[in-house]
Formats: structure tokens, C-alpha cells, sequence
């Protein structure tokens, strides 16, 4: 009863010791009348108390070959007392002396074991003929670890000398001296409690490897090969060998071979080729054929010592003729003999990269070769054969057929980049470099890797890997410092160093104004609603990185803004609209208004805006807030992508070129028609003539070249004074007079006209009546065959202070009337289309006439077809 109150008590204990380092155990028990009583334990127990160190451990030869018996008494669970109820014992061998090992160990047993309790255990698989040492500690069920046993600490390790027979681990097969023989070699294994005679068993096959004991069983014996006598074992540890004879010229056959002895149970060595131990690894040949060397056996390939070579190594193969060796043939692919399925000799022959090389080496000589330029990242496989002066050749290199030399080039990282650069851009920063040569990349040049901080010198971070530059960083925040550095990488990993970091502070500007603004009426005229299309791009014309969603740094949204005068510096704040919204209705309520439509951004409003009236006219401005373009609603038809046939809005761009302005040239403003606000519109013109008014400057009454930038000037000429001047248009090749309308109260000049393009103030005699000048007829010869090209003539005239309106006939040489000139597009022209009574006109010379103001003009033009 006493015992079994222990051993009911520790297995408590090893329950709750966690909670409590004393436990009372409760067990019923039995008086001698036969009633049941309680019977108490109170233990008390260490929580952090281990098992005793096993002090008797004892080790021997097993029962059977490969086996060794070990003996202990057990201790307690703490330290020696009570049952090791849910506790453990570690057992470690090795074959060389240890005094101390962490658990788990190789064998881990569980066990109930009562202190002093004989225990005994077999270790299995033990390599015979070897001296083990045996270290064990045992743990109880909290865990807690005793030492290793006593006889280990103290220098008399438990240890024994394993029965039985070794395996071999070193068979090598090579291509004999004579046809048809393979000569074996290998090291006698080591036995011990062996029961004589001992012979060997020796397997082969022509299918495939032989690797492990099932495989020996299947592998048909030698005798089905051969009548070769098998020698008997020594005693172990001396050097074997064995010829075979009469085996299939050429073929590759495997082997495999274990000693046995006459004992009953009888003592069997274990057969196993592992590469990994390097056991067994050259178990095969080809016999050989007699004619030509025989295979190189011991082909090699190690990386080399630039980038993508490798150095491949194999000794000079012997050649039973004697002829010397004259060259070899190297070949190598990206794919195994293994992986093609189909021997050797095929994989020799699919293999595409090949190399011949020359030679007059001896036999058994070292021979070496490097290839080259290949790919870093790739497993490459050799196979080599050598060919003797009369031209024999022998089989591929035994190892093609199973463990295939192989290897992976040097590799090198790439170098580091070098002139990197950073550039501030609209929140955006452009990194560039110098590109790496060919070479400075390497064969596997993967990537340059950008990096990014916003603190120099450290937390730097990957943003891009890109396969060459320049390179974009988008979306950053403006006014911020960024720090960029760079290095280069290969498909391996390897990198260069890095770069030293250079900073750069991006930028913003306001977004484009919106385009697209289109106005619409309802019938009352009580209100007009605005419409826009969304501004996508800076007003630089870059377009947002985010067209789909615009950032705040991009778009923010809109302002709608409103005065009663057409250009002043400040207009009131109407109303707001967000980004996703593109129209707006005012209600003038009966007044004249003008407004504007803003796009703004975290930067500010946008700044070349249109001046829109309440009657849908555009204004385009220049800063002296007098010379503008002026638009109507329906000529803004052509600025709209809906209905100008371009598929995109246009604005209108305008400057003065300030370097034109000096001399008889008093102003000088240029509007370009530009797509999206981002490209030019080449030969932009308007359906209807729109109206450009210029103004000029002029100190007390007479005109002076205008100042730069544009400005106001509270000088105010004489009326009359500025009637000498007059517009001019650049039509691509030349200036043309378009005179226009002076008013000298408001120093402007006004032309009515479809093109836009560039346009000067400047001196020019101006008569008081209507005045035609031959410069400014449009051609002398015209080819009226409508290809669009010279089929018009065109005359400008001065209408003078009269405002006269002339009128144009066109006769023959004989005087014969022809045709009247009508009026052309562009006001103060007549034109003439070459035709009389709707038909063309016959080629010739003919005559114009041109009268108004009392005035008469004529002269000739030619009609050529």
C-alpha cells in the first residue's frame, strides 16, 4: 500500500507541481475489518527538481549483427525518488567519445520506470565492426532534465565494438583492359564475431542504378554475367579487385557488392549508395570495347574564376591499343542525361554546345578546360569523350550515366552605376543615369533597383526596379526633399553597392484652366448654364498622373467667379464646384456679368483663364487686359472636342514676343490654337471671323513701342494721331496688312478675321479713302482646279476712315466681262474663284477692276490649268 501511495503521489505531483510545490495525495484504503478509510500523503516536492544522473550504464555487442545492448537502473522522478511516471529517457550514440547532449536525442524513450528498476534497450542499425559511445538522461513529466550519466562525465563512456560485417562504400567500376571487361575495385569491409568461411555477393544491372538493399535483392547475380570466379574476402581493410570478363561491350553496367559469413543467423553486410555520404558513387561502367581510349572517369566541373566561365577537369584516359590520345569532344546543354531518359550516347549527340579540343597528353595527365560566356544563372552538363591518333573514340565519360558532371558558372555582381542624377519635376522627380556598359552588367544583368529616403543617409527604401533608365518617381509631395540612390542586380541576387545618394525637391504648379467651356441659354434668357470638360493636366499642358481620380496636389476642383466689369484684378467668388463636377448655372438676373472658371489645386487657382460674358463670348486676354481674342458662342464651336472635329478641346495660348517689338513694330501678340493645351494645332483657323483687338502704347498722342511684359499706360493720345497705323498677320511665309480699325481713345487696333497666329502693330501710311495694295493680293496665278491649293484669288483692301465697301469685276484681254469678285471670308476682301457663268475659265491673262471711295484699282492676274 505504501508503494502505491508513492507512486500515486508523484504521478499527482507531476500533475499540479506547476501550481504547488506541496501536494497532499488522497487515497481510499481498506482497515483490517475491511472498511474503507482515507489514507493522506503529504509531499513535498522541488518544481524545479530533475531526475538523478543514471550512474550504471552499460553497454555491449547486441544479439545480432548490427546491434548493441544497453543496461541502467532507473532513477526517480526527483532526483531519486518516486515512479518516472510520464518522464522520458534520451539516449545519444556516436562513434567517437561525447560528455554532454541536448535532448531529443537519437532515441527517445517514454516510461513509467520506478526508481532503482533494471532497464534494458537494443540499439538497431549500427554500422558493424564499429566502436559506439553511449551517453543517456532521463526527464521526468515536467520536463526537468538530469545530466548525462555518471560513467560519461567521468572519462568511462559507456561503449562497444559492434558485431557483424561492414558494408563497402567505396566500389568503383571502370572499363577493363580487355573487350568485354570492367575491372571492380573497392576496400575489404571490416567484421567482427564472424563465423568463416565469408564470401562475397556481388549483383549488377544493365537497367538502372542499384541503391539500396531492395534494389540489391532485384539486381540478378554476377554469375548471369559472367563466369568470372568471385575472390574470397581478407580480413578486412586491405584493397580488392576484380576483373570481369565477358560482359556486352559498351553497355553500361551497375554493381553492387556486400560480404556475408556461414553463420547461423548468418551475418550480412548492408549494400547502400548514397551521393550525399559519397558511398558507392562510381558503382558503374561501360566494359569495355577494346578499340579506342577508354571513358574518362572522373569529369569535373567547378566554377571558374571570371563570370559565366567554368573550369572543367577529367585525367587522360588510358587506351589498351596504346595509340596516344589526339582530342577530345566536349559537349554540355542546360538539360541532364537523366532529365532526356535516353543514355548517355543520345544525350551526347542532342547536347547543342560542343567543343573540340586538340591534344597530345599521356596517359593519366591532368586536363583542364574553361568555357566561357555562360549564363550565370543556369546549370550546365558536361559529357566528354576522347579520340585516339587512328581515329577511335571512346564511349561518353562514365559519370554522364548517372551522376553528371555538372555546375553553375562564376558569377560576379554587377558594377555600380554610375552619374546618377535626380531632376525636380510636378510632384514628381526624374532619376537618371549613366547606363552600364555589356560588360560593367555581367551575362545576367536582372534590373537597376532605385532606392528613396526622404532623410539623407538613412531609411532608404526600394520604389523601382527598371531595366534601364531614366526613371519617373510619380505622386510625390511637392516642396519635399527626397533622397535618391541606386545600385544594379543580377537574376541571382547579387547586387553592386550602392550609389551615393543625390537629393532633389520636387515642384507644383496650379492645374490648366478648364477647356471646353461651353455656354447655354434657356428661353427666358434668365440664366445660363456653364459647362466644362474636367482639367486634367498642370498649366503647363503635363498631364496629371492621375487623370481618373486627380490628387489634391493635381486637382482640388473648381471656383466659379463673377464681376460686372470685363477685366479687373479681382473677381467676387460666385460658387465652387468639386472635381467630379463640370457645369454650372448662373442667373444674371438681368445684368451684364462676366465670369471666369477656375481650376485649383494645393498650389493655387489656375491662372490663364477665358473671360466668359453672360451672352456666351469668350475673352482671351493678354495681362494689359485690352489686347485679347474675342470669341462668340458659336465660333467657340471650334474650340469645343464635341464638335471641332479635332476629338480634343483647344485652347487658346497667347503671348507678346516682346524681342519682335522696336522700330516700326509697336506690338507684337501671338495666339496659338493648342490641343488638350499640351500641343499646337498647325493652321488652325475658325470657321467665322472672330476679332483680335491690339493695343498699342503711346506717349502724348504719339505711338510708342509697347512696353514688355505687357502693361497698361495711363498715356492717352490725340485722337487722330495713331491713324498710320495698321495690322499686320503672318501667314507662314509672310506678313500680310490687315489693317484694322484704329481707335485712339482706347489705343487699340481691331481686325475681324478666321486665322489666328501672329500679330503686329505697325507704322503704315494710311490714305483718307479706300487704298488696295498689290502686296496684298493673295497670288498673281491661280490654278482653279479645286485641290484645295491657290484655287482663289484673294484682294485685301484698306477700307479707310470711310469704312468704304469696293467692288471687283474681272474681264478678258479683249474686255469682255467675266465674273464679279464677291466678298470673302475675312472682312475688306473680294475674291475670285476663276470661273465665269459657274464654269472654269479658259488659261490666259485677265483683268481685274476694283472701285470704291471715287477710286479705281485694275491690274492683271493669270489663270493656269
Amino acid at each position: 500500500m505504501v508503494m502505491r501511495l508513492r507512486r500515486l503521489a508523484a504521478a499527482y505531483a507531476a500533475a499540479v507541481l506547476a501550481a504547488w510545490g506541496t501536494c497532499v495525495c488522497t487515497s481510499p484504503g481498506w482497515a483490517a475489518s475491511g472498511n474503507p478509510v482515507d489514507m493522506r500523503v503529504t509531499v513535498a516536492i522541488d518544481p524545479v527538481q530533475a531526475p538523478a544522473a543514471v550512474s550504471d550504464l552499460d553497454a555491449r555487442a547486441g544479439p545480432s549483427p548490427g546491434t548493441a545492448g544497453l543496461s541502467w537502473t532507473s532513477p526517480g522522478a526527483f532526483g531519486a525518488s518516486y515512479d518516472l511516471a510520464g518522464g522520458r529517457f534520451f539516449i545519444r550514440f556516436a562513434t567517437n567519445p561525447f560528455t554532454n547532449f541536448t535532448p531529443p536525442a537519437d532515441i527517445v524513450i517514454a516510461t513509467d520506470a520506478a526508481p532503482g528498476s533494471a532497464q534494458i534497450y537494443n540499439v538497431a542499425d549500427l554500422e558493424p565492426a564499429t566502436t559506439y559511445y553511449f551517453g543517456l538522461k532521463s526527464a521526468n513529466a515536467l520536463n526537468n532534465v538530469s545530466s548525462m550519466d555518471a560513467r560519461s562525465a567521468t572519462g568511462f563512456q559507456a561503449r562497444a565494438f559492434i558485431e557483424g560485417i561492414a558494408r563497402v562504400t567505396d566500389l568503383a567500376a571502370a572499363p577493363g583492359p580487355t573487350v568485354g571487361s570492367v575491372r571492380l575495385a573497392w576496400t575489404e569491409p571490416r567484421h567482427a564475431g564472424t563465423t568463416d568461411p565469408r564470401t562475397y555477393d556481388i549483383r549488377a544491372s544493365t537497367t538502372g542504378q542499384i541503391l539500396d538493399t531492395a534494389d540489391f535483392s532485384a539486381a540478378k547475380p554476377i554469375s548471369e554475367f559472367s563466369s568470372t570466379a568471385m575472390p574470397l574476402p581478407g580480413p578486412g581493410g586491405g584493397a580488392a579487385v576484380l576483373v570481369i570478363h565477358g560482359l556486352d561491350p559498351g553497355r553500361v553496367h551497375y554493381f553492387a557488392i556486400r560480404e556475408q559469413d556461414s553463420g547461423s543467423p548468418q551475418a550480412v553486410g548492408a549494400w547502400s549508395r548514397d551521393t550525399a555520404l559519397g558511398w558507392n558513387v562510381n558503382n558503374f561502367a561501360a566494359a569495355s570495347t577494346g578499340l579506342g581510349p577508354v571513358p574518362v572517369s572522373d569529369l569535373g566541373a567547378v566554377p571558374g574564376t571570371s563570370e559565366g566561365d567554368i573550369r572543367v577537369s577529367w585525367t587522360a584516359p588510358s587506351n589498351a591499343s596504346g595509340v596516344p590520345l589526339a582530342a577530345y569532344e566536349l559537349r554540355y546543354a542546360t538539360f541532364s542525361a537523366a532529365g532526356l531518359g535516353l543514355g548517355a550516347d543520345a544525350w551526347f549527340s542532342a547536347a547543342p554546345l560542343r567543343l573540340s579540343i586538340a591534344t597530345t597528353t599521356a596517359f593519366g595527365s591532368a586536363e583542364s578546360l574553361v568555357v566561357v560566356g555562360l549564363d550565370p544563372g543556369t546549370t550546365f552538363y558536361f559529357g566528354l569523350k576522347s579520340r585516339d591518333r587512328d581515329g577511335n573514340s571512346s564511349l561518353v565519360d562514365a559519370l554522364s550515366s548517372d551522376i553528371q558532371a555538372r555546375c553553375m558558372p562564376r558569377n560576379l555582381p554587377p558594377a555600380s552605376p554610375g552619374g546618377l542624377n535626380a531632376a525636380a519635376g510636378l510632384n514628381r522627380a526624374g532619376v537618371s543615369w549613366t547606363a552600364l556598359t555589356a560588360a560593367q552588367k555581367g551575362l545576367d544583368f536582372a534590373y537597376y533597383r532605385v532606392q528613396r529616403s526622404t532623410e539623407a543617409g538613412q531609411d532608404f527604401v526600394s520604389v523601382a526596379t527598371v531595366a534601364a533608365g531614366p526613371f519617373v518617381d510619380r505622386f510625390l509631395k511637392p516642396h519635399t526633399t527626397y533622397y535618391y540612390r541606386l545600385s544594379a542586380r543580377d537574376r541571382a541576387g547579387l547586387e553592386s553597392a550602392v550609389t551615393s545618394a543625390v537629393a532633389v525637391t520636387p515642384f507644383n504648379l496650379p492645374p490648366m484652366a478648364p477647356l471646353g467651356v461651353r455656354a447655354a441659354f434657356n428661353a427666358d434668357g434668365s440664366s445660363v448654364t456653364f459647362t466644362w470638360s474636367p482639367t486634367r493636366r498642370w498649366e503647363d499642358g503635363t498631364i496629371f498622373d492621375s487623370t481618373a481620380a486627380p490628387t489634391e496636389n493635381e486637382l482640388q476642383g473648381y471656383s466659379i467667379l463673377r464681376s460686372t466689369e470685363i477685366c479687373v484684378p479681382n473677381f467676387h467668388f460666385l460658387s465652387s464646384a468639386a472635381v467630379e463636377t463640370s457645369s454650372f448655372t448662373a442667373y444674371p438676373g438681368g445684368e451684364l456679368y462676366y465670369y471666369k472658371i477656375l481650376a485649383y489645386n494645393s498650389e493655387g487657382p489656375s491662372t490663364s483663364t477665358v473671360v466668359l460674358s453672360s451672352l456666351g463670348e469668350r475673352n482671351f486676354f493678354l495681362p494689359d487686359c485690352a489686347s485679347r481674342l474675342i470669341v462668340g458662342d458659336q465660333e467657340a464651336a471650334a474650340l469645343s472636342k464635341a464638335t471641332n472635329g479635332h476629338g480634343a478641346d483647344i485652347e487658346i495660348e497667347r503671348r507678346q514676343i516682346s524681342e519682335d517689338i522696336g522700330g516700326p513694330v509697336f506690338q507684337s501678340v501671338e495666339f496659338k490654337a493648342m490641343k488638350e493645351g499640351a500641343s499646337e494645332v498647325k493652321d488652325f483657323h475658325f470657321d467665322k471671323p472672330v476679332r483680335v483687338v491690339l493695343r498699342y502704347n503711346a506717349v502724348n498722342g504719339v505711338p510708342v513701342p509697347s512696353a514688355s511684359p505687357l502693361s497698361s499706360s495711363s498715356a492717352r493720345p490725340a485722337s487722330g494721331s495713331a491713324k498710320n497705323l495698321g495690322v499686320y498677320w503672318h501667314n507662314g511665309v509672310e506678313f500680310k496688312k490687315l489693317y484694322g480699325k484704329v481707335d485712339p481713345a482706347a489705343q487699340t487696333l481691331t481686325v475681324d478675321t478666321p486665322n489666328i497666329g501672329l500679330f503686329q502693330v505697325r507704322s503704315l501710311y494710311r490714305a483718307d479713302g479706300a487704298v488696295f495694295d498689290l502686296s496684298n493680293l493673295s497670288s498673281r496665278v491661280i490654278t482653279p482646279n479645286d485641290d484645295g491649293l491657290n484655287d482663289v484669288v484673294i484682294f485685301t483692301y484698306d477700307p479707310g476712315p470711310n469704312n468704304a465697301q469696293p467692288a471687283g469685276r474681272i474681264y478678258d484681254l479683249q474686255g469682255r466681262f467675266v465674273a464679279d469678285m464677291t466678298s470673302g471670308l475675312v472682312p475688306n476682301t473680294l475674291t475670285w474663284d476663276g470661273k465665269m457663268n459657274g464654269r472654269a475659265a479658259a488659261s490666259g491673262v485677265y483683268v481685274y477692276e476694283i472701285k470704291g471711295d471715287g477710286k479705281t484699282f485694275n491690274g492683271t492676274i493669270v489663270v493656269a490649268r
